[in-house]
């Protein structure tokens, strides 16, 4: 499955490129993504929208594991597929 998405339309705009590459270890999922952003709110943005759209998508809720730079403007995000809350359960948060 891969995902191109480029917000507002000017050279300069915030953008998620790039094949997403799903990686099992042992007991969690791990979801790669690269993102190209000129600073760290458009980052936020821009994985904020690329978790709620894997979530439509697939059902799977994402937590960031990790983050490494790519260069100027570029960065890969891991994310692990994390377990949704079953609302029949109680326990700690």
């Amino acid at each position: 499955m891969s995902r191109a998405w480029v917000g507002g339309g000017d050279a300069g705009s915030a953008s998620w490129v790039g094949q997403v590459e799903v990686v099992a270890k042992s007991d969690k999922t791990i979801v790669n993504q690269d993102f190209a952003a000129a600073t760290e709110v458009e980052l936020d943005g821009l994985m904020r929208v690329f978790k709620e759209a894997h979530e439509a998508e697939t059902g799977q809720r994402l937590a960031i594991d990790g983050k490494r730079s790519l260069g100027p403007g570029k960065v890969r995000v891991a994310f692990r597929v994390v377990a949704t809350a079953d609302p029949k359960k109680k326990g700690k948060r």
